[in-house]
């Protein structure tokens, strides 16, 4: 499967920091770009953002329609086991990106992966499993794939960074049960989670964008 160039967007002094956005089944990059924006941080804390998209493929859950997605869809049950190929797939592909940043000059602890719902899957599947030691990660409204496998593939370098997880408890497409199932299972093997909820549906609210705001700043230096 090949993978474009993502969309890179440099602040206006050199760049300290990075944060990777990857957008949601269906979506593209433009969607991450005004969920940055709306933060207001890019400037202020001389951060590069890295807006890439999924490619096209077959989605079983919609008939077979191609569509962005960083892996295919059996079903909205979280208990179905979904293309480990394909997640794997963009869990290498996101990891060149972060080598790629780290080659640029930043380092690997100011690098942080972010994404909205199949985008947060892959940045918490691949945080996890770095060998980077990553300024953290951003879960939005989203579920950690093959969490069963987290024990035994985990890297040590990431057991402590930070994770702000957000969920919003009338979601339709990604049940807040999944993301609940995800928590527990991260809490329970120690990692520090930030965890929000909203009233709301699969979707950002403003809340929760003061919420990131106040959580990137207290860990931008």
């Amino acid at each position: 499967m090949t993978f474009q160039i993502p969309t890179i967007r440099e602040p206006q002094q050199s760049a300290e920091y990075t944060i990777i956005w990857l957008h949601g089944l269906g979506a593209n990059h433009s969607d991450m770009v005004l969920l940055a924006d709306a933060l207001e941080l890019s400037d202020r804390y001389a951060i590069r953002t890295l807006f890439p998209d999924a490619p096209y493929r077959a989605v079983t859950m919609n008939g077979g329609y191609e569509m962005r997605a960083w892996f295919d869809v059996i079903s909205k049950e979280p208990k179905v086991v979904q293309s480990l190929e394909h997640v794997e797939e963009s869990q290498r592909y996101l990891n060149s990106l972060i080598e790629t940043e780290i080659a640029k000059g930043i380092p690997c602890e100011h690098i942080y992966l972010a994404g909205f719902s199949q985008g947060g899957a892959i940045a918490l599947y691949t945080s996890l499993r770095s060998k980077q030691r990553l300024g953290g990660v951003i879960a939005l409204s989203t579920y950690l794939p093959f969490r069963e496998q987290i024990d035994s593939e985990r890297a040590s370098e990431n057991r402590n960074s930070p994770i702000f997880y957000a969920h919003g408890t009338e979601d339709s497409i990604i049940p807040y049960a999944a993301a609940e199932l995800t928590r527990e299972k991260l809490t329970a093997l120690n990692y520090s989670i930030d965890w929000h909820s909203y009233e709301m549906g699969h979707s950002v609210s403003n809340e929760e964008i003061e919420d990131l705001r106040e959580w990137f700043i207290e860990r931008l230096i």
